[in-house]
């Protein structure tokens, strides 16, 4: 006798197998390595003036994150960094990150122009031990290094859709934001760093709550694992408040989480 799958039991192996090469693209921790782990500990206060401040909710753990901005000529230096927050308490999984207090847990930097334009971008990561360097070159592609613990790889993304990631993806969709809310639709390529890789989006407008605008970026290619990430501006001076979706911190495990951040202002508007 002959037996066919069902639907159910099809659709569960095609999505395994489509996580498998985000999988197999995700490298175990391992501790950074000293000369990184020194980067992580500067002070943050020298990255620039506060733009604003958040809480970072993933699940039970709660992290809190600033950015900061400096000026670059015609570009901005923009950082943003992630604290265990003042209640969180270090755990065997996490002891990378029982570092000293005050020291964030990610560090991730991006020159960047006034339409989000990516330059340059740096992470640091405490939870993977992966430190990654991507940079803009003349003919359009971007040069990527990467430091895993102690070993150093490199690879180069083709030019094409606009790259965006951590500090200038809310600067992007900002810089778009008229054309966003009368219709108008903006592929990307988001940069995933702890993967290494990019993946391509599309940015659209969404629905939000009354005074904001909810704006959509969502997976378009193969599928990636991702979910639909969202990001509310308040509409009078058009500010980030709030993202929705996937978040550079690691949950207790070492899994990607997804959740939710909200941000308090220092300043009138964002940069």
């Amino acid at each position: 006798m002959r037996l066919t799958p069902s639907a159910a039991v099809l659709a569960s192996l095609a999505t395994l197998t489509s996580l498998a090469p985000l999988a197999a693209c995700a490298k175990p921790p391992v501790p950074l390595s000293a000369a990184d782990a020194t980067l992580l500990e500067r002070p943050v206060d020298g990255y620039g003036d506060l733009v604003f401040r958040g809480t970072v909710a993933a699940g039970t753990e709660k992290y809190a994150v600033e950015r900061r901005v400096k000026e670059d000529g015609a570009n901005y230096v923009a950082t943003e960094v992630y604290l265990p927050s003042a209640e969180a308490k270090c755990t065997p999984s996490l002891e990378k990150s029982c570092r000293k207090a005050g020291t964030p847990t990610i560090v991730q930097q991006a020159t960047h122009g006034h339409d989000g334009t990516l330059v340059r971008f740096e992470e640091i990561h405490d939870q993977t031990g992966i430190a990654t360097v991507v940079e803009a070159r003349s003919d359009g592609t971007y040069a990527m290094t990467r430091r895993h613990g102690t070993e150093t790889s490199t690879d180069t993304f083709r030019a094409g859709d606009p790259l965006v990631t951590g500090p200038t993806l809310a600067s992007y969709v900002r810089g778009h934001l008229r054309q966003i809310r009368t219709g108008g639709v903006f592929p990307v390529r988001l940069l995933v760093p702890d993967l290494g890789r990019t993946y391509d989006f599309s940015i659209h407008s969404d629905n939000g709550p009354s005074g904001t605008t909810t704006v959509a970026i969502e997976p378009t290619g193969s599928f990636t694992g991702f979910p639909t990430l969202r990001i509310d501006f308040e509409s009078r001076a058009d500010n980030p408040i709030a993202f929705h979706g996937r978040l550079p911190v690691r949950s207790a495990t070492n899994g990607t989480v997804d959740g939710d951040a909200t941000y308090t202002y220092s300043v009138p508007l964002y940069r």
